[in-house]
């Protein structure tokens, strides 16, 4: 119960993200090729588990998460939305500290989180450092499914499905 309740607040606070920098916050973030943004948490390739499908899909998608971590505290969520169609709609990474932005004066750990609206073709990356966004860059590249930096997404999407099932 707890684990699909904040798998609903990550997906709700990602589809935020998502439509708060698409009409407002991009112009004034950064705009570069994912190959230049620098992660504030490293990628470390441990196992994970197959998720719950996100809570908030709309009729057709489907999706899937990859949780990396102990069962009681995440260290990272990888989640994909597929349409019905079975194209990629949406790829999240969120890394480090991944507790809830509150209370907002608890001491916090780094976090990196990246979202790719495919059919947008938006990318958004930021780091929060110690509750401040710190590095931010939103893109339009379509490099990033491949960027190494990035994780790469595309090997984790390889890795949703084989661990988790086919969209």
């Amino acid at each position: 119960m707890l684990q699909s309740t904040q798998q609903g607040v990550h997906m709700r606070y990602i589809r935020f993200v998502l439509a708060t920098a698409t009409l407002v916050a991009r112009p004034a973030v950064a705009q570069l090729p994912p190959k230049y943004f620098v992660p504030a948490v490293e990628v470390h390739d441990t196992a994970a588990t197959c998720m719950e499908a996100p809570a908030n899909l709309h009729p057709g998608e489907r999706g899937s998460s990859l949780r990396f971590g102990s069962a009681d505290s995440a260290e990272r969520i990888v989640t994909a939305i597929w349409g019905a169609d079975g194209k990629l709609l949406h790829y999240s990474d969120t890394r480090g500290d991944l507790r809830p932005p509150f209370p907002a004066n608890a001491p916090r750990n780094p976090k990196t989180t990246i979202t790719i609206d495919v059919p947008r073709q938006v990318v958004l990356m930021y780091n929060d450092v110690e509750g401040e966004q710190q590095g931010s860059a939103a893109s339009d590249s379509d490099e990033a499914l491949d960027s190494e930096n990035l994780g790469p997404p595309r090997r984790m999407l390889e890795r949703l499905r084989r661990e988790c099932g086919p969209p």
